[in-house]
């Protein structure tokens, strides 16, 4: 959009005074870098400033992912907690706030906690005023057998919604600019896969219009990357 701005100023500007002779004096040529200047400043101060704010909530996107993926990569090699410990399930539980999850396992019939996260305890999850990560847990639990292999008739890798049990669900993650913005774009989102036991983070790259609008200008995804 800015570049748009400054090829048609440039056009507009040139052919003026193409129209009237063949050169520019010193004088035109200086108020046209001035301008340009003033053009560009503004411009990247508001890029820098809003990619700023993205880039560290994309910060809060992987310190929420990173702990899902390694864990499950534990449950799948089936990973001992100590040498004394050998997990019966490996866990990952919403907590009752729907403000983050935490990471558990099973074992001498007890439950126990190997770290929790929330939104509201981790850095760049939210800046002051300026933004917030918000985000959507849609599932309650996620219960994985110890290297993903069934256990009687008991599922290897099972995502609970309530009682149901689901083949793939999400952690849907919003960016609210300001952080008092109740309808904020679309974001990451953290995919799980029952059907293979995997986790994947997908990004939006396209959005839908606004109304009337002929232009990704919206807030809602209309296309996300495949995941990685």
């Amino acid at each position: 959009m800015l570049w748009d701005h400054l090829l048609t100023f440039n056009f507009r500007f040139f052919s003026m005074f193409s129209q009237k002779k063949k050169g520019f004096t010193l004088f035109e040529l200086l108020i046209v870098v001035f301008v340009l200047a003033i053009l560009i400043g503004s411009g990247i101060y508001g890029i820098s400033t809003a990619g700023a704010d993205k880039f560290y909530a994309e910060s809060c996107v992987n310190t929420l992912y990173g702990p899902l993926s390694n864990w499950i990569y534990s449950a799948s090699v089936g990973k001992v907690i100590s040498w004394d410990v050998v997990p019966d399930a490996y866990l990952i539980k919403v907590n009752s706030q729907k403000s983050g999850f935490g990471l558990y396992y099973t074992w001498n019939a007890g439950e126990i906690a190997d770290s929790v996260f929330s939104l509201p305890d981790i850095s760049y999850c939210q800046k002051g005023a300026k933004y917030r990560v918000q985000a959507t847990f849609d599932f309650s639990e996620i219960r994985m057998l110890p290297s993903l292999r069934p256990s009687g008739i008991e599922n290897w890798f099972t995502i609970y919604s309530g009682l149901d049990s689901l083949a793939t669900w999400a952690i849907v993650l919003k960016f609210c600019s300001p952080a008092a913005e109740t309808d904020c774009h679309d974001f990451w989102e953290i995919v799980f896969d029952a059907r293979i036991g995997a986790v994947r983070k997908r990004f939006c790259k396209r959005y839908l219009p606004k109304d009337g609008s002929t232009s990704e200008n919206g807030k809602t995804c209309k296309e996300r990357t495949t995941g990685f």
